[in-house]
């Protein structure tokens, strides 16, 4: 029997459905079924069973982590809603816009990698003093040539010393077990008037999240309120416009009334059975046209989730030069959509609404394109 980790309650609701899907870890290469998924009947959130298994998984995944497209100085992945954006950059303009930041102080961008954030906030706010905090110095070259010596600590939040105005979390919280502790541990960290700034995938959004096995949450607005409010902060600013299908939210510790309602979107099954059409919509396809005659457009989480729910692809379709040549988990070929090959079968592996705005653009090259099945709400 295992218990919510959010709000303790003694036993989970597992989705059977999961058991079945092949998965991805989070530097998208394809890992088979495995792992258990449930939800809290109390709190509602969708969360993977923290056992020795999905531990030990984990480490299997951290321990060699490469983002495929990114570089360790500083190439980032770009963010696409129908065309590319710079994620870093996008998120840094859009805390100017929603938040009052002097013109010095003091940030630390906890899982701060090669430093992209630190790069894109660097570039709009000189005065500020910046920290970035990953488990290992692989990236101290990359940070501290943006903050300058010293600029990177390693370890826990835990082992951080002293307070900061601002603190940044990118995508992280959806893959820790203890997500109310380590809010805990943010607040001690914040100054007087200090801010904690959270992004992380919606679920309900972008099914594709479900199967990242090394997500140990699975968010919609809902469950991260909830969240916040158990590790005593009040959001100031919601927005999932920032980046699609991604929620972002400015938090300052304290209490407040906030919104316990139902979230919208799918529910946890139809998300799942939308995920179990997808792959044998693309197994069709890919029969019908012939391994070599089929391409998957994207060379993300959700392309590589797809070529191993299928086992293999001919090859790749992607806006991100960074990302054309050859695919490095797989060996193919990856091209710009305008090289796509004539007569070729590509799937759009996306959420639905992405997959369709995309095919607008590249339906005039002369290939099949299929976008992804509607998501029931």
């Amino acid at each position: 029997m295992s218990s919510c980790i959010v709000c303790r309650t003694p036993s989970l609701e597992f989705a059977e459905a999961y058991r079945t899907l092949p998965r991805v870890g989070s530097d998208s290469r394809p890992l088979p079924p495995g792992g258990s998924l449930g939800r809290c009947p109390v709190c509602g959130t969708i969360q993977k069973v923290m056992d020795d298994a999905f531990q030990a998984e984990c480490e299997m995944i951290y321990s060699s982590y490469v983002m495929y497209g990114q570089s360790t100085q500083g190439t980032e992945p770009t963010v696409f809603d129908g065309r590319p954006d710079a994620r870093s950059a996008k998120l840094v303009y859009a805390l100017g816009k929603s938040m009052d930041l002097p013109d010095s102080g003091s940030l630390l961008d906890v899982g701060c990698g090669n430093g992209n954030l630190l790069r894109a906030f660097r570039a709009a706010h000189p005065g500020w003093e910046l920290s970035g905090l990953e488990l290992d110095d692989r990236h101290r070259e990359a940070v501290e040539a943006v903050c300058g010596g010293g600029s990177l600590l390693t370890g826990e939040l835990a082992g951080v010393a002293g307070t900061f105005d601002l603190i940044t979390a990118m995508h992280v919280l959806e893959h820790l077990a203890e997500p109310v502790e380590f809010l805990g541990l943010i607040k001690d960290r914040l100054s007087s008037e200090g801010a904690l700034v959270i992004q992380l995938p919606l679920w309900r959004e972008n099914p594709f999240d479900l199967v990242v096995a090394d997500h140990a949450v699975h968010y919609d607005a809902v469950s991260l309120l909830h969240v916040l409010d158990r590790g005593g902060f009040k959001p100031v600013f919601l927005s999932e416009e920032i980046v699609p299908r991604e929620l972002t939210v400015i938090a300052r510790p304290g209490k407040g009334p906030w919104d316990r309602g139902k979230a919208a979107g799918p529910g946890l099954d139809a998300a799942l059975g939308w995920l179990a059409a997808v792959r044998d919509m693309a197994a069709r396809a890919m029969e019908s046209a012939g391994k070599n005659r089929f391409g998957i457009f994207g060379t993300g989480n959700a392309a590589m989730w797809l070529t191993g729910a299928l086992g293999e692809a001919g090859f790749y379709v992607d806006d991100d030069p960074s990302r054309q040549g050859t695919n490095p988990m797989t060996g193919r070929p990856v091209y710009a959509p305008e090289a796509t090959p004539e007569g070729s079968t590509v799937v759009i592996c996306l959420p639905p609404e992405l997959s369709a705005a995309i095919y607008q653009r590249v339906r005039r090259v002369p290939a099949n394109w299929l976008v992804t099945p509607p998501l029931e709400q």
